[in-house]
């Protein structure tokens, strides 16, 4: 499952998710508050079950990190997606190369509840290739997938914080062990 916010802009994720190898994927786009530029008749125009779109009743701004709390919240009360195994938390803007989802996937196991993408392309760097690792600065929500059950309950709790990722992710490696995140070789998110 794709936790993808989204605010008054094109959904270019789509594409990408609809080019992946492996299709056993959902995406959860929600925009932070009404939207009146139609977003809704494009996300309707692909046409395709895994999409879910949902427009919230206020808008909270603060780059939608309350919204990604809420969610895991909504996902860990058993409301939404219970199907889901595994989630990565994006924004309508990223791209996911084709084989994003079936290399992810590929580096779980019984003892390894997170996988991450060895490099990505940062918008905030310059568009430059960025080697990942799991220090606050060299890792981003988007590429990392984390086993359903584990995110949901570590939670998205520091959402006041524009880093709020890295703060999840600490928290994960804290109750759960560094050890347990695996890096899945190449350069297969790019962070618009």
């Amino acid at each position: 499952l794709f936790i993808c916010m989204i605010f008054n802009s094109y959904p270019a994720i789509i594409t990408s998710l609809l080019m992946q190898t492996h299709s056993n994927w959902r995406l959860w786009l929600i925009h932070d508050g009404s939207n009146s530029t139609g977003l809704r008749q494009i996300v309707d125009s692909f046409n395709d079950q895994r999409i879910t779109y949902l427009e919230t009743e206020e808008r909270i701004g603060n780059w939608g990190h309350e919204w990604r709390r809420w969610a895991l919240d909504e996902i860990k009360a058993k409301k939404e997606f219970p199907e889901c195994d595994y989630i990565v938390i994006t924004n309508a803007d990223n791209y996911y190369v084709p084989v994003f989802c079936e290399k992810m996937l590929g580096g779980l196991n019984l003892n390894i509840i997170a996988t991450y993408c060895s490099q990505m392309v940062h918008s905030y760097m310059g568009w430059a290739v960025i080697n990942c690792k799991m220090e606050r600065g060299f890792i981003d929500a988007g590429n990392v997938m984390i086993q359903r059950d584990i995110a949901c309950d570590i939670g998205w709790q520091k959402s006041k914080h524009h880093s709020a990722d890295w703060f999840y992710f600490n928290d994960v490696m804290k109750k759960y062990g560094k050890d347990r995140f695996t890096m899945v070789p190449g350069c297969l998110f790019v962070h618009n």
